[in-house]
């Protein structure tokens, strides 16, 4: 295929004699616009489904995985699709759509995840072939704190910060001796 394209390019496009290459680089500098051209349409026109957070919480790699965790009712989902296209989102069977705008952003905001549960998310677009399937628990009597308008579960452990804390005083007391040592070992 690729030697066919090398024909077609130098009969067509690019005869010997107008390229200003010496003949062993002519190959390699073709290849190199053809993988270029490649890449440069292919980021053009390939969009994936994305989901990028889920109540204000980034979801790492456009894919929550097999479960999600979430605090508070009806979490906004947000993520990217292909522009323009119809986004739809089930849960526990349930269909519900929105579009994505121009950019490929799309956003919902469920009406139904109300009660301490498990739900079965199901999210696809017009052009996937490979959509999003998880589950969410969602939490909705946890406890919450708010931070820049997104609702984060409350955080503790307490006994790391104090291990490690502990172990940076040890390693400085110990350091502190081990120079005391040493200074006081030197021959003047």
């Amino acid at each position: 295929m690729l030697t066919y394209v090398y024909y077609y390019l130098y009969s067509r496009y690019i005869p010997s004699h107008k390229l200003f290459l010496p003949n062993f680089m002519k190959k390699p500098f073709l290849t190199l616009i053809l993988i270029s051209s490649f890449f440069l349409t292919a980021k053009l026109n390939v969009f994936a489904l994305t989901l990028d957070s889920i109540g204000g919480v980034p979801v790492t790699g456009g894919n929550p995985g097999a479960e999600w965790d979430a605090t508070g009712k009806n979490p906004v989902f947000k993520g990217t699709a292909t522009a323009n296209s119809t986004v739809r989102i089930s849960f526990e069977s349930k269909p519900f759509t929105t579009t994505a705008d121009s950019s490929g952003n799309w956003t919902y905001t469920p009406t139904i995840l109300v009660d301490d549960s498990d739900y079965h998310a199901f999210i696809t677009d017009d052009v996937t072939t490979s959509p999003l399937s998880f589950v969410i628990h969602l939490n909705v009597s946890g406890t919450t704190t708010t931070k820049g308008g997104e609702t984060l579960p409350e955080t503790g452990a307490v006994e790391d910060t104090l291990l490690l804390l502990g172990g940076g005083i040890v390693l400085m007391l110990g350091g502190w001796k081990l120079n005391t040592v040493l200074n006081n070992n030197k021959v003047n």
